[in-house]
C-alpha cells in the first residue's frame, strides 16, 4: 500500500509541474535593438514564450533560423522608410515569409508595414529617427484615438494572407498579445503514427521517471516506509 501511495504522489507532483509549465504565458515586446533581443529570446527559448512583438528590429534573424518558431506567435512591425536598413519592411519580409511557411499557427503570425510613423494626433514627432519609432502604433494599440480610428498608415497581414482591419480594439496589439498561448497548435503532438509514437514515448518517459524516483527513495532515510505494511 505504501509503495502504491508513493507512486501516486510522484505522478501527481509530475502532473502538477507539467501543468504549471504549460500555463506559463510569457511574451516579449521590445523596440529597435531591444527587438533584436526579442528575436534572440524567442529563438533560444521557443517553448518558453507564447508570443513576441519585435518592432523595428535592427538585425532581424535569418530565414534559416525561423524554423524553431513553428509554434510561436510573432507580430513584426516595421516601417517602409526606416533609416536603419535592417529595420525596413523590405528586410523583414523574407523572415515573415519563412515563418509563414513553417508555422503551425499561421493566424498567429502577423506583419505590419507602415508607410510612415506619426503620433496619435496625426503629427510627426520632428526627429530624423521618426520613422524608426514604430512602437507608436503599439502605444496606441493600432488605433489613432479613442474613437477607434485605425492607424491610417498601417497595412497588416497574417500568415494566411488575410488583411487585418482593426475595426475594434479587440483586434489591436495588446488584445492580440494577451490572447496568445504557448499551447501547441496540435495538442496531440501530430496526427496518425506520429501522434501514436509520441504518446508511447511520453508513457515510457513517465514510467522510467517514476521508477528512478522510487529507486532513489530506497536509498534515503525514507526507505523503510517503502516496505512497511
Amino acid at each position: 500500500m505504501n509503495i502504491f501511495f508513493i507512486i501516486l504522489q510522484v505522478c501527481r507532483r509530475d502532473s502538477h509541474r507539467r501543468k504549471c509549465r504549460r500555463h506559463q504565458e510569457h511574451r516579449g515586446v521590445q523596440l529597435s535593438v531591444g527587438a533584436d533581443m526579442t528575436w534572440s529570446m524567442l529563438l533560444a527559448y521557443p517553448d518558453f514564450f507564447a508570443a513576441g512583438i519585435p518592432c523595428s528590429a535592427v538585425t532581424p534573424p535569418t530565414a534559416a533560423e525561423i524554423s524553431k518558431l513553428c509554434d510561436t506567435s510573432v507580430w513584426m512591425i516595421n516601417c517602409d522608410i526606416d533609416f536603419w536598413a535592417g529595420a525596413k519592411t523590405s528586410s523583414i519580409k523574407p523572415v515573415f515569409n519563412a515563418i509563414k511557411k513553417s508555422s503551425h499557427r499561421k493566424d498567429g503570425v502577423r506583419l505590419t508595414s507602415l508607410s510612415q510613423v506619426v503620433l496619435a494626433n496625426g503629427k510627426k514627432q520632428g526627429s530624423y529617427q521618426q520613422e524608426h519609432y514604430t512602437w507608436e502604433t503599439v502605444t496606441y494599440d493600432m488605433h489613432m484615438n479613442d474613437h477607434v480610428t485605425p492607424y491610417q498608415y498601417a497595412t497588416t497581414v497574417d500568415g494566411n494572407g488575410k488583411t487585418i482591419s482593426f475595426e475594434n480594439p479587440k483586434e489591436g496589439v495588446i488584445s492580440w498579445l494577451s490572447q496568445q498561448t504557448n499551447k501547441k497548435a496540435d495538442d496531440n503532438g501530430g496526427s496518425g503514427l506520429k501522434a501514436f509514437f509520441n504518446k508511447i514515448i511520453e508513457f515510457f518517459k513517465n514510467l522510467f521517471s517514476i521508477f528512478f524516483k522510487i529507486m532513489r527513495g530506497c536509498l534515503t532515510k525514507t526507505a523503510p516506509l517503502l516496505f512497511s505494511f
